[in-house]
C-alpha cells in the first residue's frame, strides 16, 4: 500500500493542476448553442427510452451523432442547478454547474494520463513503482492538464463530449495493453465494459476497436509481456522458449499472448456490434438519412482529405497556435497532406522499431502512438465526409492529445538517460522539468484562449475574424448582437452570412433570423418577404412559418376592418400548424397556436395545444404562460 501512496498524491496533485488552469473557465456564459440543450433539447429526453432513443425533430440536435451519454451528464448538471439552487437563481447555476463539471471531468482525466503513462512504462520494462516511471508519466500527464488544444473542450459546456469519453477511452485502452501482458481475465473484462460507454459517450470510442488489434499484434511482438512461469505453458511454448535461450534470444511469451490479443479483438468487436445495433436503433428513431449519403466525393479524393487532416491534427497538437473554433478548410492543402504523411510515417516508424525489438523499452513509446492514431481516427471519418460545418476542430485532439504528451514524456526520458554526465536521480527528474517549463507558458495561453470562450460576444468576434470568408460565425454574431438589442449589427452580420453561406440550409437560416429582426422592428412586412425567402431556400424549415405567423398577428393588430382581422388570424393559424407539422415537439408554436385558437372560439384544440406546450417544456417561459392560461380557462 505504501509504494501506491506517491501515486495517489502526484495523481491528486495533478488533478489540483488541471482544475486550477481552468477555474476561471467556471463561471463562463454560455456560447454557440449552448442556451439549446437545456431549453429546448433536454425537454425532449424525458423517459430512459428517449435517452438512448432519441424522437426526432429535436432542435438543432446532431442527428449524425449519437451520444446519449453526454446527454445524461447534461441531466445531472440540470439536477444539481435544480436541487441547491432556488428558481430564481436557475440561471446563475446553471452556468456553474454547466462549466463546473467539464472541468472536474478534466481533472479526472488528467489523472487517468497518469496511469495510462504507468501502464506503458510498466510494458516497456520499468516497474509502474519505480521514481523514473512516475516522473516521466506525470510529465506527460503535466503536459496534458495544460495543453492550449484543450480549451474548446474543457471551457465550452458542450464541447465536454471528448472529455467524458477520454473517462472510459483511457482506462479500457491500459487494460488492454495490461489484458494482453498479464492475461489477467478482470483486465479483458475492464477493457470490454468500458468501452462500451466510451462509444456511448461519442464516436471517437470506436477508436478502440482500432487500438485492440494493434496493441494484440505490438506487445508480445515486441516482447511485452510478463513472466509466466514456465510450468504453465504449453509443452510448444515451453519448447520455443528453451530455444531461444541456447540462441541467446530474447524471451517472449508470444503463443499465450497472442491468443489473448485474439480474444481481445473478440471481445472488443462484439462491443462494437453491440454499440452500432444500438446507434442503429437510434438512428431509426430519430428518422436520420443513411451516413452514406454524406459521401459524394472520389477515393482520392476523399485519401487527400484525410491526409490533410492527419497534417494538421499533427501540427496543432504540438504547436496549437493560432486557435481557431472554425476550420472548415485549409491553406496550401498539398502542404498539410505532405506533413500528415510524414506524420504516418513517423509514427508507422516507432511502432515498426518497437515491433523488431530494434530499441530496447520501444514498446511504451510505440503504444503512445497507438493511442494517437486510434483515438484519431474516427475524427478523421468528419473531415472525409465532411458531415459537418467543422470538419476539423481543436476539440478532437483532447484524446489523441494524450498519446502524444506522454510520447514526447517518453522520448525526453530516453534522451536524458543518453547523458553520463547527470547523477541518476537528475536524469529522473529532467522530463518533470521540461514538462513545468512548458506547463507555464502553456497555463497562461490556457488562460488567454478562454477569454474568448468567456462570453459569446468575444467567442463569435474571434472566430469571425479568423473564418471571415464564413457564413456561420456571422450568423451567430447576428445572434448575438439581437440578443444584445444592437438590431443594425444583427442584421448586417445576417446579410454577410446569407452571402458567405455556400449551402440552402444556411442561407435559410440566415433569412429567417433577418425576418425575427424586422419582426421586432415593427416592420411585418419586410419580416413575411424574408420569410418567403427563407422557405424557398429549405422548404423543411419550420421557424420561418412561425416568424411568418408573428408577422400576421402585427398586421392583425394593425388592421382596419374585421375580415381582414380575421384572414390575418387564419394565416398566422395556417403558418402554426404548419411548423407544428415540421417539428411536431415545436413549443412556441404549440402555445401560440393554443392561444390563438382559443381566441377563435376553438377552445378545445386551443387546449390541446396549451397542454401540449406545458407538457414538452414545463419550466420555459411558454411552458408557464400555457399553464397559467389553462388554469384561468378553468377544468375542462
Amino acid at each position: 500500500m505504501k509504494d501506491r501512496l506517491p501515486i495517489a498524491i502526484v495523481a491528486l496533485a495533478l488533478a489540483l493542476v488541471a482544475v486550477a488552469v481552468y477555474w476561471d473557465a467556471r463561471d463562463n456564459e454560455f456560447v454557440w448553442d449552448d442556451p439549446i440543450v437545456f431549453q429546448r433539447q433536454l425537454p425532449y429526453f424525458d423517459s430512459f427510452s428517449n435517452v438512448f432513443l432519441p424522437p426526432p425533430s429535436i432542435p438543432q440536435f446532431g442527428q449524425r451523432y449519437y451520444r446519449p451519454l453526454i446527454v445524461v451528464t447534461y441531466q445531472l448538471d440540470e439536477l444539481l442547478a435544480r436541487t441547491f439552487w432556488p428558481a430564481d437563481q436557475r440561471e446563475r447555476a446553471r452556468r456553474l454547474t454547466y462549466h463546473l463539471s467539464p472541468i472536474v471531468y478534466h481533472a479526472l482525466a488528467t489523472m487517468l494520463v497518469l496511469l495510462v503513462g504507468l501502464t506503458l512504462c510498466e510494458a516497456g520494462g520499468v516497474s509502474p513503482r519505480a521514481a523514473p516511471a512516475l516522473a516521466v508519466s506525470a510529465a506527460g500527464a503535466l503536459l496534458f492538464a495544460v495543453h492550449p488544444i484543450h480549451v474548446e473542450s474543457v471551457s465550452w459546456m458542450a464541447g465536454r463530449s471528448d472529455v467524458v469519453c477520454a473517462l472510459f477511452f483511457l482506462p479500457s485502452f491500459a487494460l488492454m495493453v495490461r489484458y494482453v501482458r498479464h492475461g489477467t481475465p478482470a483486465a479483458l473484462a475492464g477493457a470490454a465494459l468500458l468501452a462500451l460507454p466510451a462509444m456511448l459517450s461519442k464516436e471517437t470510442g470506436a477508436g478502440l476497436m482500432i487500438a485492440a488489434p494493434l496493441v494484440a499484434w505490438l506487445v508480445p511482438r515486441a516482447g511485452g509481456v510478463a513472466e509466466i512461469p514456465e510450468e504453465n505453458l504449453p509443452r510448444a511454448e515451453r519448447r520455443r522458449r528453451r530455444k531461444a535461450a541456447k540462441a541467446g534470444a530474447p524471451v517472449a511469451q508470444t503463443g499465450p499472448a497472442r491468443r489473448r490479443g485474439l480474444l481481445l479483438v473478440a471481445a472488443l468487436a462484439a462491443v462494437t456490434v453491440v454499440y452500432l445495433l444500438i446507434r442503429h436503433q437510434a438512428m431509426l428513431s430519430m428518422r436520420t438519412p443513411p451516413l452514406a449519403r454524406a459521401f459524394g466525393g472520389s477515393l482520392f479524393g476523399a485519401l487527400g482529405a484525410g491526409l490533410e487532416a492527419v497534417g494538421w491534427y499533427a501540427v496543432k497538437v504540438i504547436w496549437p497556435f493560432p486557435q481557431s473554433a472554425f476550420v472548415r478548410s485549409l491553406p496550401m492543402p498539398w502542404l498539410w497532406g505532405l506533413a500528415g504523411l510524414l506524420a504516418l510515417v513517423a509514427l508507422g516508424g516507432l511502432v515498426l522499431l518497437a515491433a523488431r525489438r530494434a530499441v530496447p523499452g520501444g514498446l511504451r513509446e510505440a503504444l503512445a502512438a497507438v493511442l494517437f492514431v486510434s483515438a484519431l481516427a474516427p475524427s478523421l471519418a468528419i473531415a472525409v465526409l465532411r458531415i459537418s460545418e467543422t470538419p476539423l476542430a481543436e476539440r478532437y485532439l483532447y484524446i489523441p492529445s494524450a498519446g502524444v504528451c506522454l510520447l514526447a514524456a517518453f522520448l525526453v526520458a530516453r534522451a536524458a538517460a543518453g547523458l553520463p554526465a547527470l547523477r541518476p536521480a537528475w536524469r529522473t527528474a529532467v522530463p518533470l522539468v521540461v514538462a513545468a517549463a512548458i506547463g507555464l507558458p502553456a497555463s497562461w495561453a490556457v488562460a488567454e484562449r478562454n477569454r474568448v470562450w468567456a462570453s459569446d460576444l468575444a467567442f463569435w468576434l474571434d472566430t469571425s475574424a479568423k473564418a471571415p470568408g464564413e457564413g456561420l460565425p456571422y450568423l451567430h454574431l447576428g445572434i448575438r448582437y439581437a440578443s444584445m438589442n444592437e438590431l443594425a449589427k444583427a442584421i448586417e452580420s445576417y446579410g454577410k452570412a446569407y452571402e458567405l453561406y455556400d449551402d440552402a440550409e444556411g442561407r435559410s437560416k440566415a433569412l429567417n433570423n433577418t425576418a425575427s429582426i424586422y419582426i421586432r422592428l415593427g416592420q411585418p412586412e419586410r419580416a413575411i418577404a424574408f420569410c418567403q425567402r427563407a422557405l424557398r431556400e429549405d422548404p423543411r424549415y419550420p421557424t420561418p412559418h412561425y416568424n411568418w405567423a408573428l408577422a400576421e398577428l402585427t398586421l392583425q393588430r394593425r388592421a382596419r376592418t374585421e375580415d381582414e382581422q380575421r384572414r390575418r388570424l387564419v394565416s398566422a393559424v395556417e403558418h402554426l400548424q404548419m411548423a407544428i407539422r415540421l417539428n411536431p415537439r415545436y413549443v412556441k408554436a404549440h402555445y401560440q397556436l393554443g392561444r390563438l385558437l382559443v381566441r377563435l372560439g376553438r377552445e378545445a384544440e386551443g387546449r390541446a395545444h396549451l397542454e401540449q406546450a406545458a407538457r414538452l417544456a414545463p419550466e420555459s417561459r411558454e411552458g408557464r404562460e400555457a399553464r397559467e392560461m389553462l388554469a384561468a380557462l378553468g377544468a375542462d
